[in-house]
């Protein structure tokens, strides 16, 4: 295999970054921070498989480079919500550790050290099913030493590497190590990662006691996504200055 050109242009009628994500109101900021034609993004809702089937035809289609952006669960304790992830390597769910691409990494590293935007470097990991519990998060943090999870990134590295392209990762913890996703949350997930206000209303109606802890969760997501808005005005567009697509 070739080692992929981090700042060759894209393939005719693809745009330069490809961003893969679980949720559409994740990436609402990078609408502000990036000018339309330079990126295209992909949505796989709470479905690693399906993360995989999108990494793989975004590789194909042949953009410059692929980017993992989003929520993250945290796994290491001393991660509040809001905190940034710019892993230097990501383990996959069969265990397969790929390293993120260096010159992506260090453009982005740079620009957050410029703005002073504080990042949190390691390693994230991903799952194939939601870690909802302190425990579930407390086994994979004994396990890889990871201080993020999410289910795309793996994905997209793996598709990375498969068609010789760059990739980067840059995530939020949503949901810190000590809190539950409550059932009701996880089921109003829809395929295209939409959330269902029906099926969460229902949920609620039949399961009162989440409402506390859906109340704390939407505060850390708040936080979260204020996070991610502001990488992505700061940080993203440092990724096409690259190869002089902005």
């Amino acid at each position: 295999m070739t080692t992929a050109d981090p700042t060759a242009a894209p393939r005719i009628g693809a745009p330069p970054l490809h961003i893969i994500s679980g949720l559409p109101f994740e990436v609402r900021g990078i609408r502000r921070a990036l000018p339309p034609k330079t990126y295209r993004t992909s949505f796989s809702g709470a479905d690693n498989e399906r993360a995989r089937l999108l990494a793989e035809a975004a590789a194909d289609a042949g953009p410059s480079g692929l980017v993992s952006f989003g929520l993250a669960g945290g796994l290491d304790p001393a991660l509040p919500p809001g905190s940034l992830i710019l892993p230097v390597q990501v383990i996959d769910t069969d265990g397969t550790t790929f390293e993120v691409s260096p010159l992506w990494r260090a453009t982005l590293e740079t620009a957050a050290r410029h703005t002073g935007l504080p990042i949190v470097s390691g390693t994230i990991a991903t799952a194939s099913k939601i870690l909802a519990t302190p425990e579930d998060k407390a086994r994979a943090f004994a396990a890889n030493k990871a201080c993020a999870v999410d289910m795309e990134s793996g994905a997209v590295a793996r598709a990375a590497q498969a068609h010789d392209v760059p990739f980067a990762v840059l995530r939020a913890v949503g949901d810190p190590a000590m809190r539950t996703i409550p059932e009701v949350a996880q089921r109003a997930v829809g395929p295209d990662g939409r959330i269902q206000v029906v099926s969460l209303l229902q949920g609620l109606v039949a399961e009162p006691a989440a409402i506390g802890g859906l109340i704390d969760l939407g505060r850390e997501t708040r936080q979260a996504t204020r996070a991610l808005r502001r990488a992505a005005r700061e940080l993203l567009p440092a990724l096409l200055r690259l190869f002089g697509a902005l």
